[in-house]
């Protein structure tokens, strides 16, 4: 089990997220600040600002509460 430890997490930015899910980074930001507990969520600087990182279990869940309240729901995402 000594290498399950430092595996590393899987992680997206608000920027890629957005990209991903073909929306806007507010939305993103916004899906997250109601959703996430924030103090569950890290910040990192990326190219000289602060962003968001979501871990995968975080960016599913932003990634489904914007197909259910967006005009995602004609689109298949993965």
């Amino acid at each position: 089990m000594k290498g399950l430890a430092s595996r590393p997490k899987t992680t997206m930015t608000t920027r890629e997220l957005a990209e991903v899910l073909g929306v806007g980074v507010r939305t993103v930001q916004r899906t997250a600040k109601r959703i996430l507990d924030p103090v569950k969520v890290r910040s990192q600087v990326i190219n000289g600002g602060l962003s968001k990182v979501f871990t995968e279990e975080q960016a599913t869940a932003i990634k489904l509460e914007i197909q259910r309240h967006h005009n995602l729901k004609s689109r298949q995402i993965d």
